[in-house]
């Protein structure tokens, strides 16, 4: 019987230290996921950062778009009223041309 208790008293014992070797190797692998989801929500918190600098750097180039798609129209107005002086001068040319 003394064995046998002796026995159940090493067997405890073992399952004790397993125990303890479980749970050190949880707390580890429970500091190791910590880390990873840190590192994780640093990554978000960057990528969050870049894309507010990508639209604001969006919004500033639509805004450039704009001013330049207005000043194309100035431009495209201007040659349109250029073209019909040089029209109506070289209708003026001819009707000299024809009275001389």
């Amino acid at each position: 019987e003394k064995a046998l208790i002796k026995r159940n008293l090493a067997l405890q014992e073992f399952d004790s230290r397993d125990m303890l070797r479980l749970t050190d190797s949880n707390s580890s692998a429970v500091e190791q996921l910590k880390a990873v989801i840190e590192k994780r929500d640093a990554d978000i918190e960057s990528l969050r950062a870049e894309l507010e600098k990508t639209n604001a750097t969006l919004g500033k180039t639509e805004a450039e778009l704009v001013d330049t798609q207005s000043q194309l129209k100035e431009a495209e107005k201007t040659i349109r009223e250029r073209h019909q002086t040089i029209k109506e001068r070289e209708d003026d040319i001819r009707g000299l041309q024809g009275e001389i």
